[in-house]
């Protein structure tokens, strides 16, 4: 039986304010070519949306135009079925210097009915469940603190409950002692609501005086130490009260963090990989100087009150080399590959949908007949929009292009790989 080809893929940089400069970022790096030492490079689109699409090199069509004329053909029929000429994940790299903004993904129901009204700032009628993997140490916010938290730091922080509101803040004190969730979570809404639409001058005074006691304290705590950090950027910002609101998260190298829809985030700094359904739809209320719907945002969220192990996702180790990440949506999981000292080859299983194959670090060869192109961190070609099993190997060779279309049963063979990550659509998952 024939193979599905694999394609080298022209993909998408966006410079984004926020992002690393130069060659200190990974989306750098992964370009291949000179960077501007003062220009940020903040992510690295692989995919189909209309905001950043990706080409296939050898032809400079679009990833989007191809599937649309192969159909069925070029990513499966139960890929293409359900969602026609566009990949169901986007897939990105992020090098991140400088906080992004106090944001959510709609669901489904809530992006088609934004679309509908205000086309300009929500492009897409798709949710965006996302899931993000570290390359480097990482820092986010993620969802809001358990109530008994955020109770502490009304106390310990006199300034981020005048902000808030006395009247507010003993609500949600009883909402607590009364153990109702259910009130709980109305109470939250209205704290946070009240913070969100607070006066800017209240709020540039209270951080002032906030941030001024801290750096007076003789020894700090590291949640003090990032109020202060990201206060030199925000210093008249609701956004900075967030950090007591939501989950202050760390990850190491491998950790990964699973932003469902309707859930507060913010990416803090670090690199890592990302995937998520295929959308752009971002409800944006603070540490940002782009459009902000504050009303939206604070409408639309989730107040459960959930710790870290709620979001932190742990991979689970599928062989020696592979972990799979598996969120519980239909659009996408990741499986990283990795060795410390690559054997000559190695075998992984086929999918039956698109996949995209990314390497971070390290080299290797795809072997399709009747040639092969070597797959390099820096070394163009870099990314591959991958429909069946390729041969990977310690040999170099360049790539010639060869339309095996047809679904493939074989299994994939890899080699000389590390830090290897790639993205597959999963059927039948979160529906």
């Amino acid at each position: 039986m024939t193979c599905c080809n694999s394609y080298s893929l022209s993909c998408h940089i966006q410079h984004y304010g926020w992002g690393k400069k130069g060659k200190e970022s990974k989306v750098a790096k992964l370009m291949g070519t000179k960077a501007d030492p003062n220009k940020p490079y903040a992510e690295l689109w692989v995919g189909t949306h209309k905001k950043g699409p990706s080409f296939l090199r050898e032809t400079n069509i679009l990833l989007s135009e191809y599937i649309d004329k192969e159909k069925e053909a070029a990513v499966g029929r139960h890929c293409y079925a359900r969602f026609a000429s566009e990949l169901p994940f986007l897939f990105k790299v992020l090098s991140i210097r400088k906080t992004l903004s106090i944001q959510a993904h709609p669901d489904k129901l809530l992006a088609r009915a934004l679309h509908q009204k205000d086309p300009a700032n929500y492009p897409d009628k798709n949710h965006k469940p996302e899931l993000a993997i570290a390359l480097e140490d990482f820092e986010a916010l993620c969802g809001f603190r358990k109530v008994d938290a955020i109770l502490h730091f009304f106390s310990q922080y006199k300034e981020f409950a005048r902000v808030v509101g006395e009247s507010f803040v003993e609500s949600l004190i009883r909402s607590y002692e009364k153990s109702d969730k259910d009130l709980q979570r109305k109470c939250l809404k209205e704290c946070f609501t009240q913070l969100m639409n607070a006066d800017e001058v209240v709020i540039k005074q209270s951080l002032a005086e906030l941030v001024s006691a801290l750096r007076a304290k003789g020894l700090r705590n590291s949640l003090e130490d990032l109020i202060i950090r990201i206060y030199k950027d925000f210093s008249s910002d609701p956004g900075v009260f967030c950090i007591l609101f939501m989950n202050y998260i760390k990850l190491k190298p491998g950790d990964a963090l699973f932003v469902r829809p309707n859930t507060p985030h913010a990416y803090l700094s670090g690199d890592c990989v990302e995937a998520m359904a295929c959308s752009d739809n971002v409800v944006r209320a603070g540490l940002t100087g782009k459009f902000k719907d504050v009303s939206t945002l604070c409408d639309m969220l989730d107040y459960s009150s959930e710790g870290v192990d709620e979001f932190v996702v742990s991979g689970r180790s599928h062989t020696a080399n592979i972990i799979k990440y598996a969120p519980p949506v239909e659009e996408f999981a990741v499986d990283r590959i990795q060795f410390v000292d690559p054997p000559q080859a190695f075998q992984l299983e086929p999918y039956a949908g698109p996949s995209i194959l990314l390497c971070i670090e390290g080299c290797a060869l795809t072997n399709l007949e009747p040639g092969g192109f070597v797959v390099k961190r820096g070394c163009l070609p870099r990314d591959v929009m991958k429909c069946g099993p390729s041969h990977f190997n310690r040999n170099y060779s360049f790539y010639t292009v060869q339309c095996h279309l047809h679904p493939c049963t074989k299994r994939t063979r890899l080699c000389g790989l590390s830090g290897v990550l790639r993205a597959w659509q999963r059927r039948g998952a979160g529906k």
